[in-house]
């Protein structure tokens, strides 16, 4: 199936459609996603590495799954669809109504990637989970490997090896985790000063606003 992405003004109202591989070399601004999955009991993250043929960003890594939703789909839809698509579960319909995925904020970036150009309203979006109860069936199409690591281990990660990352994902992670700091029990350690600079610095070379 042929994915008709919905294309919006900047203030994310839809304006109008376009066939994904159009949209993306035309540089027009469509919606899109990017979901975190997380365990606090844990403290860890579930990243992916992009599958090294990807149409761009092959080979790096990023959040457990990123996509966009089709033309006449609405974001928590898109974001169920896309967790079996790509990652091979589903999203209990209680999760939702319990507060366990949730919209966490957006945000809007442009990246050339050569002929092609990604230009979006980013919703950022996150799942509590029980990573030990949870077992994932990665489509090989869309990642070449997944990995749970500790959020602080993360950081590290962040901070050393900053272009290891995708260009959307510094944003969309600073959003994330200024969510999860609002609720102390999940994360005790605020960001350091030195991975802020980090991702103050990745951030100015992808956002609009």
């Amino acid at each position: 199936m042929n994915d008709v992405l919905i294309l919006v003004d900047e203030q994310d109202k839809e304006i109008g459609k376009e066939e994904k591989i159009d949209a993306h070399r035309k540089g027009l601004l469509h919606r899109a996603f990017s979901l975190f999955v997380y365990d606090s009991k844990s403290n860890k993250m579930l990243i992916q590495q992009r599958a090294i043929n990807k149409y761009h960003s092959g080979g790096l890594w990023t959040n457990a799954c990123c996509s966009h939703p089709r033309k006449g789909e609405d974001l928590n839809t898109a974001v169920y669809r896309r967790t079996i698509e790509e990652l091979g579960v589903s999203i209990p319909k209680a999760d939702y109504e319990i507060g366990k995925i949730k919209e966490c904020g957006k945000f809007t970036y442009r990246k050339d990637f050569g002929e092609l150009t990604e230009y979006e309203i980013d919703h950022v979006f996150a799942w509590f989970v029980d990573s030990s109860i949870l077992q994932f069936v990665p489509n090989k199409d869309e990642i070449e490997d997944l990995m749970w690591i500790d959020i602080h281990d993360l950081m590290n990660w962040l901070e050393g090896n900053p272009d290891n990352f995708t260009a959307w994902f510094f944003p969309a992670y600073e959003i994330f985790i200024n969510d999860v700091l609002s609720n102390t029990t999940m994360m005790r350690s605020p960001i350091s000063s030195s991975l802020f600079d980090v991702i103050q610095k990745k951030k100015n070379e992808v956002l609009i606003f």
